[in-house]
């Protein structure tokens, strides 16, 4: 068994085990480990109290941290990255009707297909 009681914060923090025992609080069976723990006459709060507050921290997206106006200049370079990118543009309207065509018939074909498959069996 790992000496976690020798663990710093950071060490505790980066273990896998804490970590899901952090993000997965239900998780019975390692909750009942992590009980145990600190059950444990070396047993040391606050370096527990500080890994789990690293890991929290380190679980949350960066970008719950940026502002509003932050936000929306951030998906308007990405709109118009995107818009930039030639596989990503629109289709022309004559390409796109041949598109859904093209889809129709695969379709149709592809049942046809399975109603005489099952038809000969």
């Amino acid at each position: 068994m790992k000496p976690y009681s020798r663990y710093s914060a950071e060490e505790l923090a980066l273990d896998d085990l804490f970590v899901r025992w952090v993000q997965h609080p239900g998780d019975e069976e390692v909750a009942a480990f992590w009980v145990k723990q600190q059950q444990l006459p070396d047993f040391r709060p606050a370096v527990f109290a500080t890994a789990r507050r690293l890991v929290m921290q380190a679980s949350q997206p960066s970008w719950h941290r940026l502002s509003t106006d932050e936000s929306a200049s951030l998906w308007g370079r990405i709109r118009e990255s995107l818009g930039d990118q030639q596989d990503v543009r629109t289709l022309q309207p004559e390409m796109q009707s041949f598109v859904q065509w093209w889809y129709f018939a695969r379709t149709v074909a592809a049942s046809i297909g399975i109603i005489l498959l099952i038809g000969w069996a």
